[in-house]
C-alpha cells in the first residue's frame, strides 16, 4: 500500500520543487501553466495568490483549487522585491484552498485544503480526503506524506468503532486475467 500511496500522493498538491524557483507537478517536468480569475501579489509579505477556479497544468498532471497561495522565503531575494520574478526566489510553502483536486493519469486526490512544506518535504491534505486509483479508494480526514521516503499516514477525525469519520479503504482485487496480462 505504501507504493500506491506514494504514487498517488507524490504530486498531491505538492508542486514538488525541482529547483528553488520552479514548482513541479508532473514527473515529466516542463512548463507550468497557471490560469485563474485573478492574481494578487503582496511584495511586503512575499506572497502570490491565485484566486478563482485556479487551474495548474504541467505535463500530464493537473492541480485545481478555488485559491492557491505561494509563500516565498523571506529574504530569499537578492536585490529583487518582485515575488513573480522567481529566478532568485525560493518557495517556502504552496497552499491550495477549497475544492482541491490533483489529477494524474489513473489517479485522483481530493480534499478541502492542501499544504506542501518544502523544508520538511511533506504534503498535508485535510478535510474529507478521498484518494482513488484504478477504482480503489481511501477516505480520511487527514493525509500526511513525506515525499523523500514515500511514507504516508491517513488519520481519522474521530476514533472508535462507531465513529463515522474513521479511515476507510476499499480495494478491488485485480482479476486473474488482468494479472496475467500485466505479467506478459
Amino acid at each position: 500500500m505504501r507504493k500506491w500511496a506514494s504514487a498517488i500522493c507524490i504530486g498531491v498538491l505538492s508542486l514538488v520543487v525541482g529547483s528553488p524557483a520552479f514548482a513541479q507537478l508532473s514527473a515529466q517536468g516542463g512548463p507550468v501553466d497557471i490560469s485563474a480569475d485573478s492574481l494578487e501579489v503582496i511584495n511586503s509579505q512575499d506572497l502570490a495568490t491565485y484566486i478563482g477556479q485556479v487551474d495548474v497544468i504541467q505535463g500530464d498532471a493537473r492541480l485545481q483549487a478555488d485559491r492557491i497561495e505561494v509563500q516565498f522565503v523571506k529574504g530569499s531575494v537578492s536585490g529583487n522585491n518582485d515575488p513573480l520574478n522567481t529566478p532568485d526566489r525560493e518557495i517556502e510553502t504552496i497552499t491550495a484552498i477549497g475544492n482541491v483536486f490533483y489529477t494524474t493519469p489513473g489517479e485522483v486526490a481530493r480534499g478541502d485544503r492542501g499544504v506542501y512544506q518544502l523544508s520538511s518535504e511533506t504534503i498535508t491534505i485535510t478535510g474529507d480526503v478521498v484518494v482513488t486509483q484504478d477504482g480503489n479508494v481511501i477516505r480520511s480526514e487527514k493525509l500526511v506524506m513525506n515525499i523523500q521516503t514515500g511514507e504516508a499516514s491517513f488519520e481519522a477525525k474521530t476514533k472508535g468503532r462507531r465513529s463515522k469519520t474513521r479511515v476507510r479503504s476499499v480495494f478491488f482485487p485485480q482479476t486473474q486475467e488482468a494479472e496475467t496480462q500485466e505479467d506478459s
